[in-house]
Formats: structure tokens, sequence, C-alpha cells
């Protein structure tokens, strides 16, 4: 199956199952251009979401349905883990009726053009089939170079805006951070933090928008730093811009749904800007609540599409 298609697919079943349990989700359109895997640090933060707030209604004693979650199984989802891992060995309560899975994957086959292929013998004569016990769960690694590379530029950088806090963490930010410094502001550092309860989520993108003027600073790709032997919790990005006095400017990060947040922060995604200048010129203090972030980062799509058209019309 093309990795479009899986994507399709998987994004599918991702809402069945939050709209099957009154789960808050809201999916978009992939925009990605070029080969896709089927699955992607997005991809990923939207299914520890749905493991997370899935755990919780156990938890609390709810009826968990996974009907769709089954027939995503059976199509051998890469992004998806199995029920085992889902919720952590415990047992599920509330049965799923067996008419519905089939419902379900029948479906998912109608979905599935491509035939199932037939089983191979893996090296030392084991067949898939004799296989047994559960996979193990999806850990990101953190690469050392980059690592190494992100703390050599945070040097000779301090901390001049920031909500970072010690509370307990909700690793579902449902706004996005801004800025609107009283000076200008070389920026040489953007951080998030995407704690995850301990899982840490392979680094994606954050972007920078002026709200004031209206204009997409810039997209980056972020390094990865680990945190108490946790891997990839902070993302940094080197902008290497200057804020101006009176603008404001908003943080939107590629995976909300691992961004940490807590009441403390306004439920707003913790971020951490560095500049190189010295402190004694800046007042030190912390980002305000912005727009909601789903929204932000589908005005920041329309406006890629649009610059995108126009490049190609200019061609």
């Amino acid at each position: 199956m093309l990795g479009k298609a899986k994507c399709k697919i998987l994004k599918e079943i991702r809402q069945k199952i939050a709209d099957e349990n009154d789960i808050p989700y809201v999916t978009r359109e992939c925009t990605y251009q070029g080969d896709c895997s089927g699955t992607c640090p997005k991809c990923e933060s939207e299914l520890r979401y749905l493991e997370k707030e899935l755990e919780k209604r156990e938890r609390l004693g709810k009826t968990v349905a996974v009907g769709a979650l089954c027939a995503g199984i059976t199509m051998g989802s890469a992004a998806c883990t199995g029920p085992g891992n889902l919720f952590g060995g415990n047992e599920i309560a509330g049965d799923v009726p067996d008419t519905q899975i089939e419902d379900l994957a029948g479906a998912a086959d109608e979905m599935d053009p491509t035939p199932t292929p037939e089983i191979e013998e893996l090296s030392g004569d084991v067949s898939i089939e004799q296989l047994s016990g559960e996979a193990e769960p999806y850990i990101p690694i953190c690469d050392p170079e980059y690592e190494e590379a992100a703390l050599a530029r945070l040097d000779g950088t301090d901390v001049f805006n920031s909500n970072f806090n010690n509370e307990e963490i909700d690793s579902t930010a449902q706004y996005c951070p801004e800025i609107t410094p009283d000076s200008d502001i070389p920026l040489r550092v953007v951080t998030t933090d995407h704690w995850d309860y301990g899982w840490g989520v392979e680094p994606g993108q954050i972007s920078i928008y002026d709200v004031t003027d209206g204009v997409l600073l810039g997209t980056w790709d972020a390094y990865g730093r680990g945190r108490a032997d946790v891997p990839n919790v902070f993302w940094d990005i080197f902008p290497e811009i200057t804020l101006e006095k009176g603008h404001t400017y908003r943080i939107i990060d590629s995976a909300p749904y691992t961004w940490s947040s807590n009441e403390v922060s306004g439920y707003c995604g913790f971020v951490e800007f560095r500049t190189d200048e010295d402190l004694v010129t800046f007042e030190v203090g912390e980002p305000e609540v912005g727009g909601e972030i789903i929204a932000a980062q589908e005005a920041i799509e329309r406006e890629e599409a649009a610059a995108t058209e126009s490049s190609d019309t200019e061609e």
C-alpha cells in the first residue's frame, strides 16, 4: 500500500476511535509533498494522544470502544500499536460486538485494494506465524550528533521569555504561545517541550508567525535534546532573526498532541525564547496565550499553499 493511502486510512481510523469514545480530536488533511512512509511524528503524536485519552476513560470505568482500532490492526498498520501496548496490558472495559468488528474490517478491506502478500520465511527458518509476544513500544532515538550541535548553539545564549514550569504536565497543548517584545530582540533559539509522559517525540517542525503583519516568518526543522534519560524531550530551532518592538509573534508546533502544557501555562504549549544579547536590556517574562493551535496550523498551511502556487505561476 502506498504511504499516502496508508496515512489516509490511519487518519480515518483515529477519527473513528475518537468519535466512538467522545474524545475531542481534530484531524486535518496532510499537505506533505513527496515520498510518504504512511506515518510521521505528527501521526505518532496523534496516536499517543488517543492512547492517553483511552487510558483515562478506562481508569474512570467507562466503556472503551475499539472497533475501528481492530480494523486498523487487520490492515497491519505501521503507525498503530497492538491493543496490549495501547492499554498497558490491561483488559478493556466493555466488549466490542463481533459484527461491528467484521463490518469495520470489511470497510477497511474495501479501502485497501492491495492484495495480502504471502508469508515469507525469515532468516533461521522462523515464519511470521511462529513469532509470539507483544511488539516493543516505539521509542524515538535521539541523534547524538544533532543533540551535540544543539547544545553547542545554546552556548552563549540566555532565556528572556519562557512559560516552562515544574507543575504536572498535560501533554495536549490547546493554544499557541505568543510574545510581544517591548524592544527589538535578536532571537537565536526557540525551544518547545515534548515530555509526553516520559516518552519523548521524534522532532518535527516549529513555525514563527508575525501576527501583526500577518506573515509567516519561517518553518524550521527542530533538533532533539533529551532530559532525564528520555530522548527528544526538547525541540530546538535556531531562527537567527530579530523580533521587532511592538509586533506579536506566534509559535506553532507540528505535534500539538504531545506539546507539553498545563493549567499554569493556560494550556498554552511550553516554549522558551533565547537571545545572545545582554539580558539587562530586556525584561524576562512569560509568553501570552494565543490562538487555538489547529486554527493556527491551518492558516500556515493556507499561506504555504498560496506561496507555492504563486511560485509555480511565476515559473
